[in-house]
């Protein structure tokens, strides 16, 4: 393998852990798992999204993302509505306490990358977001589009 990519796989393997330190905490501040948090911010940007349109999005098994939008509904969060058209159709949105939630964790989401991006030296930052597209579509779906989630 190329020794750069050996460094770009590390790189990222600690940028995630950090990320996934900050995605815990802000959990934590909600009460609730990661995976019920992403959710309900998925949910909450697209204003409503059908379970497939969220499994997809998640790349998670519709099944799991039934109980985690099942958890959602049971605390009032959000809330399932069968489409008239289609039954089998459901389409699942936020309640104005799962909104409110969102909001404050959106809020708090940005004002972390905002300290983050404070960092980053000026006349580097626009390199920093070419680079982010550049490595996004690089990676793709690939892991997803042969099964190979983790």
């Amino acid at each position: 393998m190329d020794p750069k990519a050996v460094e770009l796989r590390e790189s990222l393997r600690r940028l995630f852990r950090r990320l996934g330190f900050m995605e815990r905490d802000e959990a934590r501040c909600c009460s609730m798992s990661v995976s019920r948090c992403q959710v309900l911010v998925e949910v909450g940007r697209a204003e409503s999204l059908s379970l497939v349109d969220l499994s997809a999005r998640m790349g998670l098994e519709k099944s799991t993302v039934s109980r985690l939008v099942d958890a959602l509904v049971e605390e009032g969060l959000a809330e399932r509505t069968e489409s008239s058209l289609d039954r089998r159709y459901l389409s699942i949105a936020l309640t104005a306490e799962g909104k409110e939630l969102c909001g404050q964790i959106e809020r708090r989401m940005d004002a972390y990358v905002a300290e983050a991006w404070e960092r980053v030296p000026g006349d580097l930052r626009e390199k920093v977001l070419e680079s982010l597209r550049i490595l996004e579509g690089a990676f793709g779906k690939n892991c997803f589009e042969r099964g190979e989630q983790g």
